[in-house]
């Protein structure tokens, strides 16, 4: 039944995906392999709880290797590093092969130790798959050592933008700026990741002037790219930069995400600069996300009484 596929796609939230999940008790297809892979997907797209998820897995007999990626992936998207590595192990003791899509997120939950795997991915075969092989070089470039890293980017024979990324990443990582500098000036295609890359590393260097170019540059910006420039400001203090950043990223369109308003109102260090963003952007139909994030981020003192809120609500809701 492939539509059930296309279907499932389309779902938006869990109360849609368990009536999907009802659809496939009763046609008796919810012990499937390929059907149980499915949901799993879905609920990883749809951030369901593992009280919902782990018994899709657990209740599908003969999990080939297919379910269990899906429900590693679910894992590794969760943040449940041990869950990963726990259920790795059972692969293992059930003697089903791990393939190429289960070690990229492996080696990622093994965090500082992925690096133990490099050995075995090469003994396997899989050293030329460009998602091992990205994986690898990630976890060299933030554990070290670095030279490995590199090590492995200039064995590549093809290296794509994801390759130069983490290349430029692990540079940043280890405050090689010049090495930065020279890879990106070699780059002959970047993407918005690159330019991003590069804003965040002279903001985390402190060097706002040359974060705030290639920031400038950039001919693509996503939300990511704005909040990177405006972090750099809100955590070396330049609250007024911030807002003024701020105004322009809605000015562009570009609709703020919540690392956007815990980096904005985090920086507003007085009630001043709070009433100000307040004013501003209560009537963009942003006002209980402003109120709920000022509240949680900013100091106590900081924060309004229940009669600001109402009238902030009458002005300018």
């Amino acid at each position: 039944m492939p539509h059930l596929g296309t279907l499932a796609t389309k779902l938006t939230n869990l109360n849609q995906l368990k009536q999907l999940h009802a659809h496939l008790v009763q046609i008796s297809l919810h012990h499937q392999s390929y059907y149980a892979s499915l949901l799993l997907t879905h609920c990883t797209r749809l951030n369901a709880p593992p009280s919902y998820a782990r018994p899709i897995f657990n209740f599908t007999p003969n999990p080939n290797v297919y379910l269990f990626t899906c429900m590693l992936k679910y894992y590794s998207q969760m943040g449940a590093h041990d869950e990963v590595l726990s259920l790795f192990q059972s692969m293992l003791s059930h003697n089903i092969k791990p393939d190429a899509f289960v070690y990229p997120v492996v080696i990622k939950s093994f965090g500082d130790k992925g690096f133990l795997f490099h050995a075995l991915v090469l003994k396997l075969g899989y050293g030329e798959d460009r998602y091992i092989r990205n994986v690898i070089m990630d976890c060299y470039g933030k554990y070290g050592p670095i030279e490995l890293c590199r090590k492995v980017f200039d064995e590549m024979t093809e290296r794509s933008v994801a390759d130069w990324n983490s290349m430029i990443s692990g540079y940043w990582k280890w405050g090689l700026e010049g090495e930065v500098c020279r890879l990106f000036s070699m780059m002959s295609e970047r993407n918005v990741v690159t330019w991003t890359a590069m804003v965040s590393g002279y903001a985390k260097m402190k060097d706002l002037v040359s974060a705030r170019r290639y920031f400038d540059e950039m001919l693509e910006k996503n939300v990511v790219s704005w909040n990177a420039m405006l972090s750099g400001y809100a955590q070396n203090g330049f609250t007024e930069e911030a807002l003024r950043l701020f105004g322009d990223m809605v000015t562009a369109g570009v609709k703020p995400d919540e690392t956007t308003w815990v980096t904005v109102i985090s920086s507003c260090s007085s009630r001043v600069y709070g009433e100000r963003l307040l004013e501003k952007y209560y009537g963009h139909g942003w006002g209980k996300e402003v109120i709920k994030e000022y509240h949680h981020h900013s100091p106590k003192e900081h924060s309004f009484s229940q009669n600001q809120m109402e009238y902030y609500d009458f002005n300018y809701g």
